[in-house]
């Protein structure tokens, strides 16, 4: 289902907004179409979300990293029931990206199964 046939986020928001019925993959499209916008907005629909999975933690880790804020994305990181690789790979990317190999070699060890590829 389109969240909005002309691309426009306003638009998207309000067949979201007007859903009786929300899957959880429509929540995830929801999330990532809203990434571009004030983060305010973004973590107020993961918050509201009735269920979330990976996909959704993910979503929201990688647009705080996007936006600048480590913080937030690693405060999401630490709260997420299940981590996958990408969970991972997110976090580590975003203390390389500002420079913070310290910290980011403390993530690369806490990894699980990072010695699983030869």
């Amino acid at each position: 289902m389109e969240l909005g046939k002309s691309g426009s986020l306003d638009d998207a928001r309000i067949n979201f907004d007007g859903m009786c019925e929300k899957t959880i993959e429509l929540w995830n499209r929801m999330i990532g179409k809203c990434m571009s916008i004030r983060e305010a907005i973004v973590r107020e629909l993961f918050d509201k979300m009735p269920e979330r999975d990976v996909i959704s933690w993910n979503t929201m880790i990688s647009g705080y990293v996007k936006a600048g804020e480590v913080a937030n994305a690693r405060d999401l990181f630490e709260q997420m029931p299940e981590k996958n690789v990408v969970s991972w790979t997110i976090i580590l990317g975003a203390y390389v990206d500002v420079g913070d190999l310290k910290t980011a070699r403390i993530f690369f060890e806490k990894m699980p199964d990072r010695n699983v590829v030869s």
